[in-house]
């Protein structure tokens, strides 16, 4: 029997009888499996039991697909601090739409000194922390991934190069504003815009020239040091 709100669309189609078979997991019903004829008579038992076996395998497949999406993400994720790893990257980057697009390249300032006065444990503290700052600043569509030991690099689609200036000096800012037991973290960023249909590697390239050249210029000024409380 169909409920009240069903019935009149029922007997519109057609239909005379139906099996709905639950699909549970965990406890609880996230689907219904329902057949439904034209044909008058009751469901046999054989039928009915192999609807439940349909429907177990139905929940069996979900379980599945979501055990291999969780696999893949894990894949494309860098464990300590959350970011796209360097496969997510690459991945995205064969992805591009043709349009203009830019990358931010970041190197985290002092984690060496950290590692060294504090212990690795604070080290990784200040990258998970860096990581979790800076993905705030970020746009929806923008990937950031970490490259290196204290590598990250922001890829923007659809950017030019006040976007990717503009983001790199929130991204700065958004950093320094940590306040960790040991000090102030820093970071130097450079970045470099491609127009649509460039070559990834080469704007890659020209984000990390910019980046050394941010380097050796605080280096030459004295600001590149962090400080390391002991």
């Amino acid at each position: 029997m169909f409920g009240p709100s069903v019935t009149p669309s029922m007997k519109l189609a057609g239909v005379t009888n139906c099996v709905w078979v639950p699909m549970i997991r965990d406890g609880d019903v996230f689907a219904i499996l329902a057949v439904a004829g034209r044909q008058n008579g009751l469901v046999r038992p054989a039928t009915l039991e192999h609807l439940k076996a349909v429907a177990a395998m139905g929940v069996l497949a979900l379980a599945n697909a979501e055990l291999l999406e969780t696999v893949g993400n894990l894949a494309r994720t860098d464990p300590l601090t959350g970011t796209a790893n360097r496969r997510a990257l690459s991945e995205r980057i064969s992805q591009l739409p043709r349009v203009p697009f830019a990358f931010v390249a970041i190197d985290v300032d002092g984690l060496k000194p950290v590692n060294d006065t504090h212990g690795h444990s604070a080290g990784d503290e200040l990258l998970a922390a860096i990581a979790t700052r800076m993905q705030t600043e970020l746009r929806s569509a923008d990937v950031l991934a970490r490259t290196g030991g204290d590598e990250f690099v922001v890829l923007m689609v659809g950017s030019d190069a006040e976007g990717a200036t503009e983001l790199a000096g929130r991204l700065k800012q958004a950093v320094s504003s940590l306040a960790l037991f040991w000090g102030t973290p820093s970071i130097s960023v450079g970045s470099a815009v491609g127009a649509a249909g460039a070559d990834p590697a080469r704007v890659a390239e020209k984000a990390d020239e910019a980046l050394y050249a941010a380097k050796q210029s605080r280096r030459k000024s004295g600001a590149l040091g962090v400080p390391i409380l002991g």
